[in-house]
């Protein structure tokens, strides 16, 4: 899932026109592929703050998707 929020339609960067909503969703994604580096690399402080992160972030998107 990429968002496509650049001018030169890249999807793969947010810019400030993106939505609450889909920048969680796309942080959500992002996260959670960084966290599973971090394990595998035996990072586990990092794998842990960047789980925080991507809960953070899918909660935000699921308010965002109720209001």
């Amino acid at each position: 899932m990429g968002l496509d929020m650049d001018s030169g339609g890249h999807g793969d960067t947010a810019t400030p026109n993106a939505g609450k909503t889909e920048t969680a969703r796309y942080i959500a994604e992002m996260t959670q592929q960084m966290s599973l580096m971090a394990k595998r690399a035996d990072l586990e402080i990092i794998a842990y703050l960047l789980e925080l992160a991507r809960l953070e972030a899918e909660d935000t998107a699921q308010k965002g998707e109720l209001t």
